[in-house]
């Protein structure tokens, strides 16, 4: 547990590209994506991960990663639980 506190813990591992230390820096920010521009492999907004930090931050939670690049990532979503 969490200091003391019961948590549900949730874990989403991948093995695809990973992510470089560089950009796991600002990886939550809002419409961010590690490739841009027309040789962008992967479509998408960038706002899935700022959204589901916030909404995990809202229920007290957190979210960890560790990605290393071309290996894939983890993510770790604590939440407490109550009862």
């Amino acid at each position: 547990d969490r200091q003391g506190q019961p948590f549900l813990c949730v874990k989403v591992r991948d093995t695809g590209v990973g992510m470089s230390a560089e950009f796991l820096d600002r990886l939550f920010d809002p419409f961010l994506q590690e490739s841009s521009g027309q040789k962008r492999r992967f479509e998408g907004s960038g706002l899935g991960l700022a959204i589901a930090r916030r909404y995990t931050e809202l229920l007290g939670g957190r979210i960890l990663v560790d990605s290393k690049k071309d290996k894939g990532s983890v993510f770790r979503i604590e939440l407490p639980a109550h009862d």
